[in-house]
């Protein structure tokens, strides 16, 4: 009975953190390091949007 109670409350803890958590930011310009990626061949160029 004591392990529940202790599982409970910390599982409630862990949600409350996570939603008071900041969300991550991905917005701005973001540029491909060609030097870095080996996914595409050579001389193709890929848009994302």
């Amino acid at each position: 009975m004591k392990f529940r109670i202790t599982f409970l409350c910390v599982t409630m803890l862990l949600g409350v953190l996570s939603f008071a958590a900041d969300k991550p930011n991905f917005s701005g310009t973001w540029v491909l390091d060609k030097d870095k990626s080996f996914s595409n061949p050579a001389g193709l160029e890929q848009t994302m949007t």
